[in-house]
């Protein structure tokens, strides 16, 4: 089957070359959440060209200002290995010769910088034959083009629903590393994957080891949810323009009626940063709920608990990944786990709970109960 061909039952394969780390993880954001892709990330020339020359890509997209060789010269190496590869070129140089060059040396199109979502979209669509455009492209999840995507089951099973029953949401949850949200809100992801609803995950640092990463990937996997995982550095994240891009990123292009981020009484400041800037970035979230981690101070005061009767083995079996090779980190130890979710439930009558602070939003009965 050509390169070009419409839908596939495997994601299609896209190298990105792109040294902009901001800007590469918003690139694989936007084409994993539009088609059926898998992004592989090279943040200079050289790791670009030998990647592009090994083959087995289904598209790639390189820009042409990168460090170490030329996007320029990454174009023309691929283009000798493997003819039939779609390449598309980003530029923030719009001069008419450079466009030129680019197409002379192999680049199917070209894109200028600033990216828009649309216009990427609309590019890569025709270059992979998505038939039904980028709004339709094969694999897109959530609602339908016209259909609303609002509503929301609330993590408290105890809450009252409209007649009609809860519908699908988009949920987005952020995390500063891996592990946090495996020990912090997997029971309430799990029941949303129960309801249908859609879980994008964006962990902006990638921890101290590659098998964190990939613990985290395999974890979200098994959930049925997408995860984004950055590589910023997390001991100053408030002053990393970067994390609040993506975290607007995020926002805008998952629309989420329901988000969760680290609790009001974390202690770790990259946490309490994270909170702040989706706090300022997600006004038009409904919902937004605190999760617990392994810095949560004692002032951490649930109003919400996640039965996880039913699901707590497979809470523990999401955050064993973390202990495949090497003993897990112990807020992540299945004991530990056990514990707390059992400290909770009792504040509930049941065994087991997963414990979340309403940091946005209200839900059936506050009112009625402020009045009382």
């Amino acid at each position: 089957m050509s390169d070009r061909a419409g839908e596939r039952s495997e994601p299609i394969k896209v190298l990105l070359v792109e040294d902009a780390l901001d800007e590469a993880h918003l690139i694989r954001f936007l084409l994993e959440e539009a088609g059926p892709c898998h992004v592989t990330v090279a943040q200079d020339g050289l790791r670009g060209a030998e990647l592009a020359e090994a083959g087995g890509w289904g598209l790639i997209i390189s820009d042409l200002n990168l460090p170490g060789l030329e996007g320029l010269q990454v174009i023309e190496r691929s283009r000798e290995a493997h003819p039939d590869t779609p390449i598309l070129a980003t530029t923030g140089y719009t001069h008419p010769d450079y466009l030129d060059r680019a197409m002379r040396s192999g680049a199917d199109d070209v894109l200028p910088k600033p990216l828009a979502r649309d216009d990427l979209l609309e590019k890569v669509g025709a270059l992979l034959g998505w038939s039904r455009g980028p709004a339709g492209a094969p694999g897109t999840g959530g609602a339908e083009a016209g259909e609303e995507a609002t509503g929301h089951r609330t993590p408290n099973v105890t809450d009252e629903v409209g007649e009609d029953g809860p519908r699908a949401s988009q949920v987005l949850v952020l995390a500063a590393r891996p592990g946090e949200v495996e020990a912090g809100c997997t029971g309430a992801l799990l029941r949303h994957r129960e309801d249908g609803d859609a879980v994008t995950i964006l962990v902006l640092g990638g921890g101290t080891a590659e098998e964190e990463k990939e613990a985290a990937k395999a974890a979200a996997r098994r959930m049925g949810a997408r995860i984004f995982v950055g590589n910023l550095r997390m001991d100053e994240p408030a002053g990393d323009p970067a994390a609040a891009r993506l975290i607007a990123g995020a926002v805008d292009e998952v629309g989420p009626s329901v988000a969760y981020v680290h609790s009001e009484a974390d202690l770790d400041p990259a946490h309490r940063s994270i909170r702040e800037i989706l706090l300022e970035k997600g006004g038009k979230v409904e919902w937004i709920y605190g999760y617990s981690g392994s810095r949560t101070g004692p002032d951490f005061s649930p109003t919400l608990f996640v039965p996880l009767d039913g699901i707590l083995e497979r809470k523990l079996e999401l955050a064993a990944h973390y202990g495949e090779k090497e003993e897990p980190p112990p807020h992540l130890a299945p004991s530990f786990l056990r514990a707390q979710a059992r400290y909770w439930g009792r504040y509930e009558g049941y065994s087991h709970v997963e414990p979340l602070e309403l940091v946005q939003g209200s839900h059936p009965g506050d009112s009625e109960t402020e009045e009382q």
